[in-house]
């Protein structure tokens, strides 16, 4: 039988829970515009492994307790992986596993840059260490786009994410998938958001590619229009203990649309082979 932490301040501030019990620690870290409900798919499967899995939010995501008076004390990803750190710290955890969807792919890599001894590997799902193309880097984003979708979550606050949620998973406008995407894009702070969204859209991690001291290993999928293959290509390149597994899916969230076969690929990859 598991035993409930005692809640600590950092699992308050980031609405942090921790299930199950196991020799090794999953920590399940979401992506932009969305909070730590984007692995309610996933979950069942991970639940029935003996791993202890870590969820929280974001500073201004989901149930975070953060409101936008704090966004000052965020001017980088640097103060989102110091928040994840804190949380480890405070758990007393080290050499976890961490489970990280797109932006948190980042963030987790400077966390581990930081701290390495707090992290065994990086599961990294649909990556990128920069968005902005670049003359000698193909992000996929010209500034022009960036600075548009930026424009249009200022302008329309409940717009933008019905418009982004059905490209990004490559899926109609009316699908299910969709309309949780966008409910989830719809759940978080709104200045919060678009202070984020500058951050992520504008990263740039590639000068610390290679002092990532940890192994990456990057699920990625076909279709994803935030992350081309040119963006997973270089991922492979920089980092030093760095592998790709293509995923038989299409679009940014695999763990949406597909969550059996990612659940599949993370127990491989964590040596628990296919239940």
């Amino acid at each position: 039988m598991s035993v409930e932490p005692a809640v600590t301040p950092m699992m308050q501030k980031l609405n942090a829970r921790v299930l199950g019990s196991g020799s090794q620690t999953l920590v399940m870290a979401h992506g932009f515009g969305c909070d730590q409900r984007i692995w309610q798919k996933l979950l069942p499967q991970l639940q029935s492994l003996p791993l202890k899995l870590v969820l929280f939010d974001y500073a201004g995501c989901g149930g975070s307790q953060v409101d936008e008076d704090a966004i000052a004390d965020y001017p980088d990803l640097q103060a989102y992986a110091d928040d994840l750190l804190a949380l480890l710290a405070e758990l007393q955890l080290s050499s976890v596993l961490l489970l990280a969807h797109s932006i948190s792919s980042a963030i987790g890599m400077l966390a581990a840059i930081r701290q390495p001894q707090r992290f065994k590997k990086i599961l990294a799902i649909t990556p990128s260490a920069r968005y902005q193309n670049a003359p000698d880097y193909y992000g996929g984003f010209d500034t022009a786009d960036i600075e548009q979708l930026l424009q249009l979550m200022a302008q329309n606050q409940f717009g933008w994410a019905g418009i982004l949620a059905p490209k990004v998973l490559d899926e109609p406008e009316n699908s299910v998938v969709s309309q949780q995407l966008t409910q989830s894009f719809l759940s978080n702070n709104p200045a919060f958001s678009r202070h984020f969204a500058r951050l992520v859209f504008y990263v740039d991690i590639r000068a610390a590619l290679p002092q990532v001291p940890i192994p990456v290993t990057i699920f990625y999928t076909k279709a994803d229009m935030i992350v081309p293959q040119q963006a997973i290509d270089y991922l492979v390149a920089k980092l030093p203990q760095a592998r790709a597994v293509l995923l038989n899916v299409r679009g940014h969230y695999p763990q949406l649309c597909q969550p059996q076969l990612l659940a599949e690929q993370i127990k491989r990859e964590l040596g628990y082979g296919v239940v």
